[in-house]
C-alpha cells in the first residue's frame, strides 16, 4: 500500500516548486504573491471577478486579497464595475495596462504545466487528472 506520507510530501515538492516560479515576477513587477494569484484568477475565470469568488476558489485569507484588490486598484490594473442588478456586488475587471504582467503570469504557468508534465503521455496526464480530481473531492469533503 502506498503510504499517505508519500503522497502529502510529493505534493508539498510541488507546492514549493510552483511558489518559488513568482519570485522573479514578483521582483519584475514589484507585486506580493496574492496580487499575482488575483491577477491569475481573473485571467484565467473571468467570469467569477469578484472579490468573493476569488476567497471562495482560491482559498486565500479574506483580509489578502482585499488588501491585494486595493493595491491592484490604487496602481491601475484593476478596476470595480458595480454588477447591474446587485449594486452591493462589485465586479474586478484587469485593465488594459495589466495585460502585460498577465500575459508575463500565464507564460509562467505555461511553462511550469510544461515542465512538470515532460515524460507523460496524455493518457498519463488523463489518469493523473482522474486521481488528483479525487483526491481535490475527498479534501473539499473535510473542509
Amino acid at each position: 500500500m502506498y503510504s499517505e506520507k508519500g503522497i502529502l510530501h510529493n505534493l508539498y515538492v510541488v507546492k514549493k516548486a510552483y511558489d518559488i516560479l513568482w519570485d522573479d515576477l514578483m521582483d519584475q513587477f514589484r507585486l506580493t504573491r496574492a496580487e499575482i494569484d488575483v491577477l491569475a484568477f481573473l485571467s484565467l475565470h473571468p467570469e467569477k471577478n469578484t472579490a468573493h469568488d476569488i476567497v471562495e476558489y482560491r482559498m486565500i485569507a479574506k483580509s489578502h486579497v482585499s488588501k491585494a484588490v486595493d493595491k491592484l486598484l490604487e496602481r491601475g490594473l484593476l478596476v470595480r464595475e458595480k454588477d447591474k442588478s446587485d449594486r452591493r456586488c462589485m465586479h474586478l475587471i484587469p485593465t488594459n495596462s495589466a495585460d502585460y504582467v498577465i500575459s508575463a503570469i500565464q507564460t509562467k504557468q505555461e511553462e511550469f504545466e510544461k515542465k512538470l508534465s515532460e515524460g507523460f503521455t496524455d493518457d498519463e496526464l488523463l489518469f493523473f487528472s482522474k486521481i488528483i480530481s479525487r483526491f481535490a473531492d475527498n479534501a473539499s469533503a473535510m473542509l
